[in-house]
Formats: structure tokens, sequence, C-alpha cells
């Protein structure tokens, strides 16, 4: 987890450092800093997972009956992905909420 964006996450919000440091606050930047990382690792997966259809497809010229096994395994990362981006979203929101929430009894 990197300290530096953990800061920036948050300034995002506009928490200062001394409301920032409740333990569930900082709780909830790490696991959106998490989240992030997910997002990061199950688009590079899909990607390459998507590539390699793509080259089993253009070296066989299979391009119309790629269905299968690599579809299959793609599908599943696009899932996962979709999935990861989803508790990104969450994460955000729930750390928007407490934010706002932080600042109105300033």
């Amino acid at each position: 987890m990197s300290d530096e964006r953990m800061e920036e996450i948050r300034a995002e919000f506009g928490l200062t450092e001394e409301e920032a440091t409740p333990r569930w606050i900082k709780l909830l930047i790490y696991r959106l800093v998490q989240a992030e990382q997910r997002v990061v690792q199950t688009g590079n997966d899909l990607a390459e997972r998507a590539q390699q259809g793509a080259d089993q497809a253009t070296a066989r010229n299979t391009w119309t009956s790629i269905g299968g096994a690599p579809q299959h395994a793609t599908t599943e990362l696009a899932a996962r992905h979709d999935y990861a981006l989803v508790r990104l979203h969450e994460r955000h929101e729930a750390l928007a909420l407490v934010a706002e929430a932080i600042q109105s009894n300033r």
C-alpha cells in the first residue's frame, strides 16, 4: 500500500490529517487503495487474456470459431474485473459519505 496514494485520497476527499487519523477512516482509505490495485490487476489480466485469445485466433485463422475455453476464460476475467470495479465504486462512495459527514460537522 502506498502512503503517498493514501495521502492523495485523503486530500481528494478534503480531509485534514487530523480528521483522517481515526483507525476506521484509515481503514476506509486503505480499502479504497486496495480496490484500486485490484481493478488495475484484473484489468491487466483481462487485457492479457484477450490478447492471448486474439493471438491464438490469428495464428490459427479461427476468428469465426474462437469460442470454447479461450472465450470462457476471458468472460470469467471480465466478470472479475466488473466485480472489482463495483467494489471500488462502493468503497469510494463509503469514503465520500464519511468525508461529507465530517465536513458538515466542522
